[in-house]
């Protein structure tokens, strides 16, 4: 983990109370700079199965973020979304479909929580989420991103 943080330029949020991932990912080092990597996470809990969680810096707004709550099908867009809110007050989109799941940013990081939606329900995505966002918030040295 802590060589995954050396190659990124921001803090990673690792979610608290699912254990250790299974597999820990980070954008070629040789070929982007540090904000332009991402980080991904994959996890085989217990309780949520498998998952993922991935960390980039953002290249998003809050206000496109907020858009994808109003999924058009006319358009592509898959199943359905919808606004939340997490635990600290951070707006977030939730997502169930062919994957279920919750995006948002925070500090100039955007982060997406998903999985399947035969092991991976959106309330377990929405308390990965939280705890996530939980674990970024309490991050010593946040994004400069």
């Amino acid at each position: 983990m802590n060589a995954a943080a050396n190659d990124l330029s921001f803090t990673p949020a690792y979610p608290g109370g699912v254990g250790a991932p299974s597999k820990i990912e980070v954008s070629d080092p040789s070929g982007l700079e540090p904000n332009q990597r991402a980080l991904g996470l994959v996890y085989q809990d217990p309780s949520y199965g498998r998952f993922w969680v991935i960390e980039e810096v953002s290249e998003t707004t809050e206000s496109w973020l907020k858009g994808l709550a109003s999924c058009d099908h006319s358009s592509g867009c898959e199943g359905s979304w919808s606004l939340v809110t997490l635990k600290d007050g951070t707006t977030a989109v939730d997502f169930a479909g062919s994957t279920n799941g919750v995006l948002w940013l925070y500090n100039g990081v955007r982060y997406d929580v998903f999985g399947p939606p035969a092991t991976f329900s959106t309330d377990d995505a929405l308390a990965v989420a939280n705890a996530t966002e939980a674990a970024a918030a309490s991050s010593s040295s946040p994004s400069s991103g």
